[in-house]
């Protein structure tokens, strides 16, 4: 039976989350672990429905159902992603590895139906992907956690969720002037109604891939934990 840790003597200092993000490629584990939530979420608020609706002309009724599917499935993926790795034997890489990587077939799929004009439902396919794949950031946790020295589990855990959402705060934005940059002077503004060119999406589409490559370059890294939890102290 692991010990209970130790309290801290202060409430708050930068020393724990340093210790965190430079050991054991605690902090690989941390951008592997949070890119594919971070892209599903901002292109869930900023792309998706426009996306679907402006180029691939799906029913606003259907792309709003669509994109509840979404948010359901994803959370739904939070309880399954944490089974199936129990079923893989506590292993958490083999689940990292599907998280990033799936984003990346998603994304080369993406792009090349955009600039192919494949039909609506394999973009639909693509989001619904990254859907998934966000809903194994449960599993990323529990690495990120399980790396951690005994006394810093909860820092870990916290950096974790702080660089996500913070990531989500920079990525919308990012995004937004994505589409305003890639798209130049095809950008077409009617009244309240602004269509993006097909490039404006390629690039946007282009740069998430990009980090969707890094993701799965970082997931290498962190060591196989199997459900054990680090007992080194600092």
């Amino acid at each position: 039976r692991i010990p209970k840790p130790p309290v801290q003597s202060c409430l708050f200092h930068v020393r724990p989350f340093r210790k965190v993000l430079t050991r054991d490629h605690t902090f690989a584990a941390i951008v592997a672990g949070a890119m594919p939530f971070v892209i599903y979420y901002s292109l869930l608020l900023v792309v998706c429905k426009k996306f679907l609706e402006d180029v691939c002309h799906v029913a606003p009724s259907t792309t709003d159902l669509l994109l509840s599917g979404m948010v359901l499935l994803s959370a739904a993926m939070n309880f399954f992603s944490g089974t199936l790795s129990y079923l893989l034997g506590n292993r958490r890489k083999p689940c990292i590895y599907f998280m990033t990587g799936s984003c990346v077939a998603a994304g080369i799929v993406l792009i090349w139906g955009t600039l192919s004009g494949a039909p609506g439902w394999l973009a639909a396919g693509a989001f619904i992907v990254f859907a998934v794949a966000a809903g194994f950031q449960t599993v990323g946790i529990s690495l990120v956690r399980e790396l951690a020295p005994r006394s810093l589990v909860g820092t870990a855990t916290s950096a974790m969720e702080f660089f996500s959402y913070l990531l989500v705060a920079v990525m919308v934005s990012l995004t937004g002037f994505l589409l305003e940059w890639f798209g130049g002077n095809g950008i077409v503004r009617t009244g309240e109604k602004v269509l993006y060119p097909l490039k404006s999406y390629v690039g946007v589409f282009s740069v998430m891939l990009v980090f969707f490559l890094l993701a799965l370059w970082l997931s290498f890294l962190p060591r196989e934990t199997k459900g054990r939890p680090c007992t080194d102290e600092v």
